[in-house]
């Protein structure tokens, strides 16, 4: 902020107010946590590191959305998140933006699929001995493995459709 300057000799003291700004020096990122999230979910996330008062902006790139933040102190922000439910897996880079500058954490927070949802399987009967086409329907079923009806159905050949979650 603005500070005085004063200069005292053996004749006096003469100040000039509000003559020089001192500025806290840009932010510097230190850690986060959690430092991982699944897709759709909205959480906090501490920020801690240093000169993090007045801080501007908070980004978590591309796919999150910050729902806001709050500079608890200039070594922590606490900032609130979505995941979006297309959010691409991996790695992302969180930065924070001051008057002073910026500085971004690279790769320190992780965004994980969440867990696959079904939301139909058509059709929903079948009789002993028939071979039939199923499709299901959800969401998240990217990197699918398995798909079971339970004992004594085989599944021949699997194809899901996996609708963009809203």
């Amino acid at each position: 902020g603005l500070r005085d300057v004063s200069v005292t000799t053996p004749g006096g003291t003469h100040t000039l107010a509000s003559s020089v700004y001192v500025s806290q020096g840009p932010p510097a990122i230190g850690s986060i946590g959690p430092s991982q999230g699944t897709q759709e979910e909205t959480l906090d996330v501490t920020i801690t590191g240093n000169c993090f008062h007045g801080a501007t902006s908070v980004s978590f790139g591309p796919e999150i959305t910050v729902n806001g933040f709050t500079v608890d102190s200039t070594m922590q922000i606490t900032a609130n998140i979505t995941i979006s439910p297309s959010a691409t897996p991996g790695l992302r880079s969180v930065s924070v933006v001051t008057a002073d500058g910026a500085d971004t954490l690279v790769d320190c927070f992780a965004v994980n699929q969440a867990p696959p949802t079904i939301g139909s399987v058509t059709p929903s009967q079948g009789i002993q001995e028939q071979t039939l086409f199923v499709t299901i329907t959800g969401t998240h079923f990217t990197g699918a493995t398995s798909v079971s009806f339970g004992a004594d159905v085989t599944v021949i050949h699997a194809r899901l459709e996996s609708v963009a979650a809203a």
